[in-house]
């Protein structure tokens, strides 16, 4: 006797249903997905205040044209998954007020996202370099935070003591 319905085996409804399972969690999931890789783009003083909260250092100490050389480049080449304006964001900084130094940090890095981006962001200052494609160049080494912060050194190109110069000979 024919109804004239259509039989589905066990197989096809097996398929159908995987199928089926599978673009409802794709639909559910792609808002999140996008939602991740958008970020606004952070203003360069905004990442000057990210940065001094990072590094420890005022933002007035910091040099604009290196922050945007770092910035650039962490926007070119991104460290991690983190955006930059999310770890802005995640610090609550705000640019009509000042950035608190003694705040930790460390216990609103989670995320390991987080916190090689964070890393990364304090070593570009400290070191003095950034990354450009494959490779590492030299920014300003002389004046990189690294010497700042280590009160009794100084750039290995800069002579200091008696000599004052490589130049003249030490008095005697």
């Amino acid at each position: 006797m024919e109804t004239g319905k259509k039989k589905l085996s066990r197989r096809l409804f097996i398929k159908d249903t995987a199928k089926w399972t599978a673009l409802g969690i794709a639909t559910v999931s792609l808002p999140g997905i996008f939602s991740c890789g958008k970020s606004r783009d952070i203003t360069l003083d905004e990442f000057m205040q990210l940065s001094s909260l990072l590094t420890g250092f005022e933002v007035s100490d910091l040099d604009k044209s290196s922050g945007q050389t770092y910035l650039n480049s962490l926007k070119n080449f991104p460290p991690s998954g983190s955006s930059i304006s999310s770890l802005y964001d995640k610090f609550k900084l705000n640019l009509n007020t000042p950035v608190n130094l003694n705040y930790n940090v460390v216990d609103d890095l989670t995320l390991d996202a987080d916190k090689k981006l964070a890393q990364r962001i304090v070593m570009y200052w400290y070191k003095g370099d950034y990354k450009d494609g494959n490779e590492y160049k030299m920014l300003n080494f002389n004046q990189n935070l690294g010497w700042q912060a280590t009160v009794y050194g100084s750039p290995e190109s800069e002579c200091h003591g008696d000599t004052n110069s490589w130049l003249n000979p030490p008095s005697i």
